[in-house]
């Protein structure tokens, strides 16, 4: 059945409740997106997902990464909730056969086999918890220089999971600016606002060729994480007959937030 759902979803930590506490009211517009991400995901019962994000352990690791342990477990530790855990299973086939067209491509993958899921898999995973649970993989994008390379990654992907028979999910995620207000973890960044509108123009549009474009310096000074793992998913869906759902923006601490899914 191959790609049957996408979605691009954030990942901060306020999100879970527990560690949002009363910051997480002020993120309505997002929670309320993602319990409409949850239904679509849920109708669209994907046997395994595959999640973007940003974050491998290994920073400033060039080369995509293929995160594949033995099982996945994410806790919370680190923002404060020691009681928050789950557990997920590898999808071992799906991710083999990303690795061999990743390479046929010559692109060159790392492999981590650390158990622990990090915050940028594990947020959206928690929010948007499905049951049964399907099987997971998760691939990171790597610091490449350039979207285009994200684009490149993405489109390699997408022949690996088309030829797959079972149903796949794909998530994108990643936070916007972390520069949009004066309490934002950056600071107000004017430029950064502006940027960001612009940006968000291009990814509702789903214009790929606009977005590789983009200056990856921007992208580093305005804390924008999100755009390789969206850049990756839009060039998986490239050429894709796909309706765009565009479900919310805001940015009420700072850091800009968008969810928005894709039907097939």
């Amino acid at each position: 059945m191959s790609i049957v759902y996408a979605c691009i979803v954030p990942h901060t930590p306020v999100l879970v409740p527990t560690i949002g506490r009363e910051y997480y009211q002020k993120l309505k517009a997002t929670t309320d997106a993602l319990a409409a991400v949850r239904i679509s995901l849920t109708n669209a019962a994907p046997e395994t997902i595959v999640i973007c994000a940003p974050h491998a352990r290994a920073h400033e690791q060039r080369n995509p990464t293929l995160h594949v342990p033995a099982v996945y477990r994410s806790n919370f530790s680190e923002f404060g909730d020691i009681v928050t855990t789950a557990e997920y299973q590898p999808d071992t086939v799906v991710a083999d056969a990303i690795k061999n067209t990743l390479n046929e491509a010559k692109i060159s993958v790392v492999y981590e086999s650390d158990a622990e899921l990090e915050y940028g898999a594990s947020v959206p995973l928690q929010h948007l918890g499905l049951t049964p649970l399907p099987k997971i993989v998760v691939l990171h994008p790597g610091e490449s220089e350039t979207l285009k390379e994200s684009g490149h990654i993405g489109m390699a992907v997408q022949r690996a999971l088309q030829a797959s028979p079972k149903r796949i999910a794909l998530i994108a995620s990643g936070d916007l600016s972390h520069c949009l207000t004066e309490n934002a973890p950056g600071g107000l960044n004017p430029a950064a606002v502006h940027f960001e509108k612009e940006m968000l123009s291009m990814i509702k549009a789903g214009r790929l060729k606009k977005l590789q474009k983009i200056d990856s310096a921007l992208l580093r000074e305005y804390g924008v994480c999100g755009a390789a793992p969206i850049a990756m998913l839009y060039g998986a869906l490239e050429h894709m007959t796909i309706t765009p759902n565009f479900l919310s923006y805001e940015h009420p601490l700072g850091v800009g937030n968008i969810v928005m899914e894709f039907c097939l």
